[in-house]
């Protein structure tokens, strides 16, 4: 038998100095290693059945134990377990024309008593290898033990409904966000939600030059080599030229603004002009004019003379006209004279 380090005999004191022995430091004389058969965790016996464990895990254990003994063929459905007689011969007859010769153990499940005697009780009460169980106590444990599984047609019915009514007993059946508890029902489909799909599909299948848009298409797409075909993921990035510029609610004024209230001037460089100014500014332009066209008329009084005339008459007409206004050019009266 394994022992513990505190359960092998000797005393607690410290087995030798923590220097100057040239050898590893040691405490108590029962350290776990030094003795054969001493263990920090010794092997004992223990009551396993202590242990907690979730009931989801056993819920899913026993099912899949139970799948497991189907999957081998390991169990037999009988009517009931009324033996006419409670001699052990006649069990172990028929298990051995039930179960076979090549049978070690086998675990008996029954519903309560109507399908079940005290002759198969007492018959069974003295052969090691088989156990009888109610459909309450089975456990995975002893699926694991026995080899073959016996039970009745009432038992069976009893331990499926309650392997699947288990989970709802417990609360662990899917639960919705509705106020009755109840799953909601199927969203109806928007009438038009597909409308563009739909128009496409149809643009690219009464189109004539279809191999053309699928061109004008794919050159939209990034192509990769690891997947043989498009990705269908935009070329151009919609929001690369995007910039964040300034979002504030109140922003900055610029420097100039600033700098503008040092250098203001209350008081205006030109005041408003006066009316009576104003009138007699408008009448000193008005005889300028009158004059620049009379100076004009008085110089030259038919347009045609102009085109006849050469540019010496002109010169000595402007300088004849500028001694005084009503002076026609030389020799227009000849040319007249002669026409």
């Amino acid at each position: 038998m394994q022992l513990y380090k505190w359960e092998w005999p000797g005393a607690n004191k410290k087995f030798r100095t923590q220097k100057k022995s040239g050898k590893g430091r040691m405490g108590r004389r029962k350290a776990p290693g030094r003795f054969d058969g001493v263990h920090s965790h010794a092997l004992r016996p223990r009551d396993w059945g202590k242990t907690k464990m979730n009931k989801r895990v056993v819920w899913k254990a026993l099912k899949y134990m139970l799948s497991v003994k189907f999957a081998q063929n390991s169990i037999k459905v009988v009517d009931s377990f009324n033996l006419q007689s409670h001699k052990t011969k006649y069990l172990v007859q028929h298990l051995r024309r039930l179960l076979g010769r090549r049978c070690h153990s086998a675990l008996l499940i029954h519903e309560g008593h109507l399908d079940i005697n005290d002759n198969c009780r007492w018959a069974s009460a003295h052969i090691p290898a088989i156990r009888r169980e109610n459909v309450e106590g089975v456990s995975v444990y002893n699926l694991l033990k026995y080899h073959e599984v016996v039970i009745t047609e009432t038992a069976l019915a009893k331990l499926i409904k309650e392997i699947q009514t288990y989970p709802r007993k417990r609360g662990w059946g899917q639960r919705f966000a509705t106020p009755d508890g109840k799953p909601a029902p199927a969203p109806q489909k928007v009438e038009g939600w597909n409308r563009a799909w739909v128009e496409k599909k149809e643009r690219l299948r009464n189109s004539e030059f279809r191999a053309r848009e699928f061109f004008q298409e794919s050159q939209k797409w990034k192509w990769s080599t690891e997947t043989k075909g498009p990705l269908k993921v935009p070329r151009t990035e919609s929001m690369t030229g995007f910039r964040v510029k300034d979002f504030l609610l109140n922003p900055e004024k610029p420097v100039w603004e600033k700098l503008e209230s040092l250098y203001a001037d209350d008081e205006p460089l030109e005041e408003d002009i006066e009316e009576e100014e104003f009138d007699e500014l408008v009448e000193g332009l008005e005889a300028g004019l009158d004059r620049s066209e009379a100076r004009q008329s008085a110089l030259i009084e038919d347009p045609k003379e102009v085109s006849q005339s050469g540019l010496r008459q002109l010169t000595a007409a402007l300088e004849h006209g500028a001694a005084g206004f009503g002076q026609r050019l030389p020799g227009a009266g000849r040319r007249k004279a002669n026409a």
